[in-house]
Protein backbone atom coordinates (compact mmCIF):
# COMPACT_ATOMS: atom_id res chain seq x y z
CA UNK A 1 0.00 0.00 0.00
CA UNK A 2 2.51 2.48 0.63
CA UNK A 3 5.08 2.63 -1.71
CA UNK A 4 7.92 5.12 -2.80
CA UNK A 5 7.46 6.38 -6.48
CA UNK A 6 9.74 7.40 -9.09
CA UNK A 7 6.89 8.65 -11.79
CA UNK A 8 7.03 12.40 -11.03
CA UNK A 9 9.87 14.75 -10.98
CA UNK A 10 9.04 16.38 -8.13
CA UNK A 11 9.27 13.09 -6.00
CA UNK A 12 13.64 14.00 -6.62
CA UNK A 13 13.05 17.67 -4.86
CA UNK A 14 10.98 16.28 -1.61
CA UNK A 15 10.65 14.04 1.16
CA UNK A 16 10.28 10.14 0.51
CA UNK A 17 9.56 7.53 2.91
CA UNK A 18 13.23 6.53 3.48
CA UNK A 19 13.25 10.27 4.55
CA UNK A 20 9.78 10.13 6.50
CA UNK A 21 11.05 7.76 8.40
CA UNK A 22 14.16 10.10 9.68
CA UNK A 23 11.66 12.77 10.48
CA UNK A 24 9.38 10.44 12.40
CA UNK A 25 12.15 9.53 14.59
CA UNK A 26 13.79 13.09 14.84
CA UNK A 27 9.86 14.80 15.79
CA UNK A 28 8.77 16.41 18.85
CA UNK A 29 5.44 17.31 18.94
CA UNK A 30 5.36 18.41 22.16
CA UNK A 31 7.91 21.63 21.56
CA UNK A 32 6.24 21.83 17.92
CA UNK A 33 3.16 24.45 18.07
CA UNK A 34 3.49 24.23 21.53
CA UNK A 35 0.24 26.52 22.60
CA UNK A 36 -1.20 28.30 25.46
CA UNK A 37 -2.11 26.33 28.13
CA UNK A 38 -5.51 27.50 28.32
CA UNK A 39 -6.45 27.58 24.56
CA UNK A 40 -8.83 24.89 22.63
CA UNK A 41 -8.91 27.29 19.71
CA UNK A 42 -7.21 27.72 16.49
CA UNK A 43 -5.07 30.60 15.86
CA UNK A 44 -5.71 32.64 12.81
CA UNK A 45 -1.84 31.42 11.52
CA UNK A 46 -3.00 27.78 11.51
CA UNK A 47 -6.52 28.39 9.24
CA UNK A 48 -4.70 30.69 7.39
CA UNK A 49 -2.22 28.02 6.65
CA UNK A 50 -5.01 25.97 4.60
CA UNK A 51 -6.83 28.38 3.22
CA UNK A 52 -3.72 29.79 1.37
CA UNK A 53 -3.01 26.56 0.33
CA UNK A 54 -6.50 26.35 -1.40
CA UNK A 55 -5.62 29.53 -2.80
CA UNK A 56 -2.80 28.32 -4.57
CA UNK A 57 -4.32 25.42 -5.61
CA UNK A 58 -7.32 26.88 -7.33
CA UNK A 59 -5.01 29.60 -8.85
CA UNK A 60 -3.52 26.18 -10.78
CA UNK A 61 -6.46 24.32 -11.87
CA UNK A 62 -6.94 24.59 -15.50
CA UNK A 63 -9.31 21.51 -16.26
CA UNK A 64 -12.79 20.86 -14.87
CA UNK A 65 -11.56 18.02 -12.69
CA UNK A 66 -8.87 20.15 -10.66
CA UNK A 67 -5.16 21.09 -11.43
CA UNK A 68 -2.37 19.08 -13.27
CA UNK A 69 -0.44 17.47 -10.83
CA UNK A 70 2.82 18.69 -12.51
CA UNK A 71 1.98 22.62 -12.29
CA UNK A 72 1.61 21.89 -7.75
CA UNK A 73 5.55 23.16 -6.63
CA UNK A 74 6.13 22.24 -2.88
CA UNK A 75 8.13 24.84 -2.48
CA UNK A 76 5.17 27.24 -2.81
CA UNK A 77 2.91 25.04 -0.27
CA UNK A 78 2.50 27.30 2.83
CA UNK A 79 1.45 24.35 4.85
CA UNK A 80 4.98 22.73 6.14
CA UNK A 81 6.25 19.28 4.42
CA UNK A 82 5.95 17.17 7.33
CA UNK A 83 2.05 17.88 7.72
CA UNK A 84 1.17 16.40 4.18
CA UNK A 85 0.88 13.91 2.31
CA UNK A 86 0.56 12.43 -1.66
CA UNK A 87 -1.52 9.77 -2.72
CA UNK A 88 -1.76 8.45 -6.21
CA UNK A 89 -4.51 5.76 -7.90
CA UNK A 90 -2.68 4.28 -11.10
CA UNK A 91 -6.47 3.96 -12.62
CA UNK A 92 -9.96 4.81 -11.26
CA UNK A 93 -10.98 2.62 -8.82
CA UNK A 94 -7.58 1.47 -7.88
CA UNK A 95 -6.37 1.27 -4.35
CA UNK A 96 -4.67 4.18 -3.57
CA UNK A 97 -0.18 4.46 -3.12
CA UNK A 98 1.28 6.95 -1.28
CA UNK A 99 3.87 9.04 -2.55
CA UNK A 100 4.79 10.80 0.62
CA UNK A 101 3.83 10.72 4.00
CA UNK A 102 5.04 13.42 6.05
CA UNK A 103 6.37 12.36 9.33
CA UNK A 104 3.89 14.31 11.76
CA UNK A 105 0.91 12.29 10.46
CA UNK A 106 2.31 9.33 10.90
CA UNK A 107 3.55 10.66 14.61
CA UNK A 108 0.12 12.07 15.98
CA UNK A 109 -2.29 9.69 14.49
CA UNK A 110 -0.22 6.46 15.31
CA UNK A 111 -2.87 3.75 17.49
CA UNK A 112 -1.57 3.86 21.23
CA UNK A 113 0.38 0.98 22.28
CA UNK A 114 0.75 -0.32 18.68
CA UNK A 115 3.51 -3.02 16.84
CA UNK A 116 1.30 -2.69 13.91
CA UNK A 117 3.03 -1.79 10.90
CA UNK A 118 2.30 1.32 8.96
CA UNK A 119 0.89 -0.13 6.20
CA UNK A 120 -1.93 -1.84 8.40
CA UNK A 121 -3.26 1.44 10.31
CA UNK A 122 -2.47 4.52 8.25
CA UNK A 123 -4.92 4.10 5.50
CA UNK A 124 -7.69 3.77 7.54
CA UNK A 125 -7.03 6.58 9.88
CA UNK A 126 -6.15 8.85 7.02
CA UNK A 127 -9.27 8.51 5.74
CA UNK A 128 -10.99 8.76 9.12
CA UNK A 129 -9.13 12.11 9.95
CA UNK A 130 -9.01 13.56 6.33
CA UNK A 131 -11.86 12.38 3.77
CA UNK A 132 -12.55 9.54 1.23
CA UNK A 133 -10.01 10.20 -1.67
CA UNK A 134 -12.45 8.48 -4.27
CA UNK A 135 -15.12 11.53 -3.83
CA UNK A 136 -12.78 14.40 -3.89
CA UNK A 137 -11.48 12.86 -7.44
CA UNK A 138 -15.42 12.57 -8.47
CA UNK A 139 -16.59 16.13 -7.40
CA UNK A 140 -12.92 17.58 -8.01
CA UNK A 141 -13.73 19.85 -5.07
CA UNK A 142 -11.67 20.43 -2.15
CA UNK A 143 -12.95 18.19 1.40
CA UNK A 144 -12.20 20.15 4.54
CA UNK A 145 -12.23 18.32 8.34
CA UNK A 146 -11.72 19.27 11.62
CA UNK A 147 -12.04 17.26 15.24
CA UNK A 148 -9.72 16.86 18.25
CA UNK A 149 -8.50 13.49 19.65
CA UNK A 150 -6.71 12.29 23.07
CA UNK A 151 -3.59 11.53 22.84
CA UNK A 152 -2.76 9.46 25.67
CA UNK A 153 0.58 11.11 27.66
CA UNK A 154 -2.58 13.80 28.44
CA UNK A 155 -2.84 15.90 25.24
CA UNK A 156 -5.52 17.23 23.18
CA UNK A 157 -4.81 17.58 19.84
CA UNK A 158 -7.00 20.25 17.31
CA UNK A 159 -6.27 19.53 13.88
CA UNK A 160 -7.98 20.98 10.62
CA UNK A 161 -7.58 18.80 7.36
CA UNK A 162 -7.82 19.18 3.97
CA UNK A 163 -7.80 17.07 0.44
CA UNK A 164 -7.14 18.74 -2.73
CA UNK A 165 -7.75 16.89 -5.97
CA UNK A 166 -4.94 17.14 -9.25
CA UNK A 167 -5.54 15.43 -12.81
CA UNK A 168 -2.38 13.53 -14.39
CA UNK A 169 -1.30 14.74 -17.74
CA UNK A 170 -4.14 13.06 -19.87
CA UNK A 171 -6.53 14.79 -17.45
CA UNK A 172 -7.76 12.01 -15.16
CA UNK A 173 -7.93 12.46 -11.84
CA UNK A 174 -5.60 10.39 -9.86
CA UNK A 175 -3.85 12.49 -7.32
CA UNK A 176 -4.90 13.90 -3.67
CA UNK A 177 -2.46 16.08 -1.49
CA UNK A 178 -3.61 16.10 1.95
CA UNK A 179 -2.53 18.48 4.33
CA UNK A 180 -3.03 19.22 7.96
CA UNK A 181 -2.52 21.60 10.83
CA UNK A 182 -2.58 20.93 14.41
CA UNK A 183 -2.40 22.49 17.98
CA UNK A 184 -1.39 20.60 20.70
CA UNK A 185 -2.98 21.47 24.39
CA UNK A 186 -2.98 19.94 27.71
CA UNK A 187 -6.26 18.16 28.97
CA UNK A 188 -9.09 19.94 30.34
CA UNK A 189 -8.60 19.56 34.12
CA UNK A 190 -5.12 18.27 33.86
CA UNK A 191 -2.77 20.03 36.43
CA UNK A 192 0.72 20.17 35.53
CA UNK A 193 2.99 19.13 38.17
CA UNK A 194 6.95 20.52 38.00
Amino acid sequence: MIVQSSRHSLSSGISTKATASQERSAIKLIVENDAPSGTLFFADSERRLLIRLENYWRSLRQSEYGPFFEDFWPSRNPVPWKNCFIAYAHQPGAEFAFDHIGGSITALFKPDRTNLPDEEWLLDTIRSRFGEFSNVLKTARPARREGRFYRPEGIVVLYRSMLLPFVDAKRVPAYVIGAMTYRLNPMPGLAIQK
